[in-house]
């Protein structure tokens, strides 16, 4: 998903905006769009979705809503400040990824946003968002790193709008220049930040290449405040783009302080937002969530440590993204009760059948783990929740639970992981089986606890299961 997140972005936020009907020629429209994204009471209701985007790329009422927002000034700025709203971002992309079958779709949506028609020239036009190509730099570059990119940007984009004008020469960048190079576009994300500035016309000049300014409405879109949507601390158009990097790396700076002075892993300091976001609201696990961010020395060890980090880290990051996943982590680490679990343990070979026989016509859910692999230890609470879980959708499932534990196995666990044609080194792996046989397209590497739920659902649904969890509608 991250190779294609920008066009993605970008895609979103113009669908809103085009579904915001009527056509209003005033900044109403993005934030009527902006209230309908959200869940509100906005022209149209309801949410955005991957289904309705896929839709949209196939609506020439779409393309043409598109075509006359872009004729109105105001709105377009409103639309860019819009895109370029952190908030709205993460709500967008947790729309996104909501849903079944969002591997192929992504891929089908990427194929039709990457076609030559009337929209995707007018997507180009609207360019990508650089909140969201900030995100992804933050993401790829260490602290230091990224300011010193937030600096480029922002000197670029100062010269830009005080010479730009007057001077072709502030119009181009040398894509061969040493500072440019090592600052910026040696990070995934770089170039696309450069194109959020307006340079999106790669041209020679003397015989180098350079990125040429591109942008429309060079003339107001100065720091003088003039043609500025929205109040900003600058100014302007281009004091707006100057506000969104001030914002990113205030952002970085922010979660750099957290992880110096509270020792928490920079990957985390950086996505608390988020984290916090999925904690839904629940004061007491956000307690304990920032009790085992602060205090336990355990998940320390397991998250900052390089060589325990670099296994097991990925894993916790995973768990983090969803409620289910975080209050699985706190229970492992803090050691608060379990909940009453109703998974089944299995041991050896003729219990695995025995287990498979007993659960008749129900869905089989089973997860093999390691006791020696970190990510399976701290998965096994979120794992244990699952029986009550998913809102009473998982009463006609059996959860089984196959652990091997190296140093006490005599083999006979083993042959389980051979029974079910789990790899050792394949954990921890859920298998979802019917009957006694395995949906194989269906199983699942890793520890993204909401992603089991989800397929498991389906599933117990009955929906095409022969087809897989990223079979294209």
């Amino acid at each position: 998903m991250a190779s294609y997140c920008r066009s993605l972005l970008v895609f979103a936020a113009t669908s809103a905006l085009v579904t915001a009907a009527p056509f209003q020629s005033t900044a109403r429209a993005p934030r009527a769009a902006a209230r309908r994204l959200r869940g509100g009471h906005g022209d149209g209701g309801g949410g955005i979705d991957i289904d309705s985007l896929l839709e949209l790329t196939q609506s020439p009422e779409a393309a043409e809503e598109l075509r006359k927002l872009q004729e109105d000034p105001e709105a377009m700025r409103a639309a860019r400040e819009m895109m370029d709203d952190p908030e709205f971002r993460a709500q967008m992309m947790e729309a996104l990824t909501k849903g079944e079958n969002r591997g192929e779709k992504f891929k089908e949506l990427q194929e039709r946003l990457s076609g030559e028609n009337v929209l995707t020239e007018s997507l180009k036009e609207l360019g990508p968002s650089l909140g969201a190509c900030l995100d992804v730099l933050k993401r790829n570059a260490a602290a230091k790193e990224f300011d010193d990119a937030c600096k480029t940007l922002d000197g670029i984009t100062r010269r830009l709008a005080d010479k730009g004008l007057e001077d072709a020469r502030y119009r181009r960048l040398r894509l061969s220049n040493e500072m440019l190079e090592s600052r910026l576009l040696r990070f995934p994300g770089g170039q696309r930040c450069l194109e959020a500035l307006g340079f999106t016309e790669e041209v020679e000049v003397e015989g180098e290449a350079h990125l040429e300014y591109g942008g429309k409405g060079l003339e107001t879109a100065t720091l003088s405040g003039q043609g500025s949507a929205s109040p900003s601390l600058h100014g302007g158009a281009f004091g707006r783009l100057l506000d969104v990097i001030a914002k990113a790396r205030e952002e970085v700076i922010k979660a750099e302080l957290v992880h110096k002075e509270h020792g928490v892993a920079y990957a985390i300091a950086l996505e608390l937002p988020t984290i916090r976001r999925a904690c839904g609201g629940d004061q007491e696990l956000g307690q304990l969530l920032t009790y085992m961010l602060l205090e336990n020395e355990e998940f320390r060890l397991h998250t900052t440590v390089d060589a325990v980090a670099e296994h097991a880290l990925p894993a916790i990051m995973q768990m983090l993204r969803s409620k289910e996943g975080i209050q699985g982590l706190v229970e492992y680490y803090t050691g608060a009760p379990l909940a009453d679990s109703g998974v089944v343990r299995v041991q050896t070979l003729s219990e695995w059948k025995d287990a498979l026989a007993a659960a008749g016509d129900k869905t089989v859910c089973a997860l093999f783990t390691a006791a020696q692999d970190v990510r399976c230890r701290v998965l096994t609470p979120a794992f244990s929740r699952l029986p009550k879980g998913g809102d009473g959708a998982f009463t006609d499932v059996a959860f089984l639970l196959v652990a091997l534990d190296a140093s006490q196995d005599d083999g006979l666990t083993q042959q389980v992981f051979e029974e079910a044609y789990v790899g050792l080194k394949e954990v921890p792996t859920f298998v979802f089986l019917g009957g006694c046989l395995e949906h194989k397209k269906w199983r699942y590497v890793g520890n993204d606890i909401q992603q089991v739920m989800k397929r498991l659902k389906r599933i117990v649904a009955d929906d095409r299961l022969d087809d897989g969890p990223d079979a294209a509608e």
